[in-house]
């Protein structure tokens, strides 16, 4: 569409204005960002953004619906022209392809944003946008979209990464292990960038090591069923489950889980935001447990650093991405996703209550390292060839 063709003008005196003077970073997003949106993919761009003003850069915005972004790229252009260049451009994708992000889908703008991307690659501008997820190209979780919807969304996918690749972008990703799992892309060209953790969460109490309080915070659903974890935490004297997920999610799986466990080993609530941290204090383990499939071996959930930020422990299945950094940082135990892993895991927690405070030690030396902010560090490293 010619109206997604950006032409940038060198002409920027009706457009004067106090330039700040510290080093400015471009961020991008096909959507508007939503600070108050509980979900991950909604959280991460405004604490990625939040993330580079921490370290000093001023960011500048390309972002929410294709008029916006437009907008705003024509300002940033006409800056850069001006040879006002910033350090980076950082972008956070979608869920969906970016030529879809407009409310209802429509209309598509397929080139408003590869062309942005290619102005500034060509201007010696490195850029690189986050690309979320890859499950479109597990068919598990294709099975209730109509065949010509699903073909038209393999074109889009896969057209937008070669729109990437043409672009010059660098694709960061949620972990090494999804890498081979994007087509079209050189491997050289794609780095890991995981969720990242709030720093400085206030820890006022610790919760009574006499039993096991599990916690769990996300969605239940075929990537997170705890079928073993309901029946284990039912058959141990020392353990009980706090349960936080949407309304509609445990009305959607109530008769499913209720069956499996006593009403006082129970506790389902449906918070978020800062409701959340009672929680967090009342626990003693985050559940973490999965049943093993091909999506996880690379899928890295964003509660487990919101785990590490709380200083809760964490307990991930064996052979997971989730389980192998728990393993990697020592904030927590591995196990096979069964009933009887469990329950011995409980047995071991509850003889030796030392280890749930050593591990909480840990998670406070490591957490430094894996902040949003240092998140954010690594972006400017790998786009710009800088080193601490």
């Amino acid at each position: 569409m010619k109206r997604d063709m950006i032409s940038p003008t060198s002409n920027t005196s009706q457009q004067s204005r106090a330039e700040d003077t510290r080093p400015w970073v471009v961020f991008h997003a096909p959507y508007p960002l939503e600070p108050g949106k509980p979900a991950a993919s909604k959280l991460r761009p405004v604490a990625m953004r939040k993330a580079f003003r921490e370290l000093g850069y001023d960011v500048v915005d390309v972002t929410g619906y294709a008029p916006a972004r437009r907008r705003a790229i024509h300002r940033v252009m006409k800056r850069i022209v001006s040879g006002d260049h910033p350090v980076c451009v950082y972008g956070e994708n979608a869920t969906i392809p970016s030529a879809l992000t407009e409310p209802r889908h429509v209309p598509v703008h397929p080139r408003l944003d590869m062309a942005f991307f290619r102005f500034c690659t060509r201007q010696g501008i490195p850029v690189g946008v986050f690309y979320r997820d890859i499950y479109w190209r597990f068919p598990r979780f294709r099975t209730h979209i109509p065949r010509p919807i699903e073909l038209g969304l393999q074109i889009a996918y896969r057209s937008e990464l070669l729109g990437y690749r043409y672009a010059g972008v660098h694709l960061f990703v949620p972990s090494e292990p999804m890498i081979p799992y994007i087509p079209f892309i050189l491997h050289q060209y794609m780095s890991p960038l995981p969720p990242g953790s709030d720093s400085g969460v206030d820890i006022t109490s610790s919760p009574s090591t006499s039993h096991v309080t599990f916690l769990f915070i996300g969605v239940l659903g075929d990537n997170y069923r705890l079928d073993e974890a309901f029946h284990a935490i039912n058959h141990h004297d020392d353990a009980k489950l706090t349960l936080c997920v949407r309304e509609e999610t445990w009305q959607e799986w109530q008769s499913h889980y209720a069956p499996m466990i006593s009403a006082e080993k129970l506790r389902v609530v449906h918070v978020s935001g800062a409701d959340l941290e009672p929680l967090y204090r009342d626990a003693t383990v985050g559940l973490l447990l999965t049943q093993p499939h091909e999506y996880w071996d690379f899928a890295v959930p964003y509660k487990l650093y919101e785990y590490l930020a709380h200083q809760l422990p964490i307990v991930a299945t064996q052979g997971t991405q989730t389980g192998r950094i728990v393993d990697d940082l020592g904030i927590g135990w591995t196990i096979e996703n069964t009933e009887s892993a469990l329950m011995n895991l409980i047995d071991h927690l509850t003889a030796h209550p030392e280890q749930i405070e050593a591990v909480r030690s840990r998670m406070r030396e490591v957490l430094s390292s894996q902040t949003w902010a240092a998140r954010a560090r690594t972006v400017i490293d790998v786009l710009t060839g800088e080193t601490e």
